[in-house]
């Protein structure tokens, strides 16, 4: 952490809080018991329901309309005030999480990734964890080809570590048509087809249609395939979002006026993201970098604050540092 994120970054939250009330969005993925979990996405049952309990006891917990009509009149927030996101569309966000916000009379934003709803294909980063940690036995050695780059990975059981936290950002940050072919290049030399786990499985759509029928439930897109946009053309990345929209509309029979941006970082979209989320009519956008809400901050650009998997202690001392309290 660079002396910015130390020391500066807090004096300026300090002096933005003095004058407008800030309020912070809580960014989720997971809510499952995983014996691995590199990406630390998850977050244990256990813990996430003592958070909500925490944040029900301690916080001004709102609905998304609550948020989204203070931010959209840019009306102060009142102190203390929280919404919960979570990001990609895994099955437990209805198994589990979903069940532990209907207990709290909580309510949270769901945005989905469409393209793997409904089946048994899992997204990238998983399969690519579930090779590199799960599979025995794979050969010693890995050789791809990454936009006409030739790449030889070491994959023997005490590097395979390494490769893995090599390769997920090479791939993160290629157009997701060379993505998907790179990612069949590694299911033919683990020598697999499919991954048939139910650890990393997404959605089904009746499980997606009734979580859309829940109050502690607001359904939100999150493009086809999870690109990182700012590597697409401005028609490529209209075409995901608008896309991913209107299939939930179909599955739901419910405008999806809410959008967050795939990884999210300043670096993962760009002003053609921005312009491609008002045209497809989209209300309000998160991001994913740490900073809090004002009421003057952008629609299309809601920071976020990622959750780990903390227990209630670690939790409350985190919230009272996004406060800056």
């Amino acid at each position: 952490m660079g002396l910015f994120s130390k020391t500066i970054k807090p004096v300026i939250r300090f002096a933005e809080n003095l004058f407008n009330v800030p309020a912070v969005v809580l960014l989720y993925h997971r809510v499952d018991n995983l014996q691995t979990d590199l990406q630390q996405l998850a977050v244990s049952p256990k813990h996430f329901d003592e958070q909500i309990a925490f944040l029900r006891a301690n916080y001004n917990l709102i609905t998304i309309d609550e948020f989204y009509t203070k931010l959209h009149h840019k009306s102060p927030f009142d102190p203390d005030t929280i919404i919960l996101t979570f990001d990609d569309g895994y099955a437990d966000n209805y198994t589990q999480a979903l069940p532990i916000l209907e207990k709290h009379a909580a309510q949270a934003l769901f945005y989905i990734t469409t393209s793997k709803l409904n089946t048994k294909e899992i997204l990238w980063w998983d399969a690519l964890e579930y090779i590199f940690v799960d599979l025995p036995n794979l050969p010693d050695s890995l050789e791809l080809s990454v936009n006409g780059r030739e790449y030889t990975f070491d994959t023997k059981p005490l590097e395979k570590y390494k490769t893995y936290n090599k390769l997920h950002p090479l791939i993160k940050y290629t157009h997701f048509k060379e993505r998907n072919r790179i990612m069949k290049g590694i299911y033919n030399w683990a020598r697999i087809e499919m991954i048939n786990t139910n650890k990393y499985r997404l959605l089904t759509h009746e499980e997606l249609k009734v979580m859309a029928k829940s109050g502690s439930c607001v359904v939100g897109a999150h493009t086809l395939d999870h690109p990182v946009l700012s590597e697409l053309s401005f028609d490529e990345q209209y075409l995901q979002i608008l896309h991913s929209k209107k299939e939930l509309e179909n599955l739901t029979g419910k405008e999806i006026k809410h959008f967050s941006y795939p990884f999210g970082s300043k670096r993962d979209y760009n002003k053609d993201s921005i312009e491609a989320c008002r045209r497809a009519g989209f209300e309000m956008v998160t991001s994913n970098f740490e900073w809090q809400v004002h009421s003057y901050t952008s629609k299309f650009e809601i920071p976020r604050y990622l959750v780990r998997d903390w227990n209630v202690e670690m939790f409350s001392k985190q919230m009272r540092n996004f406060f800056n309290h």
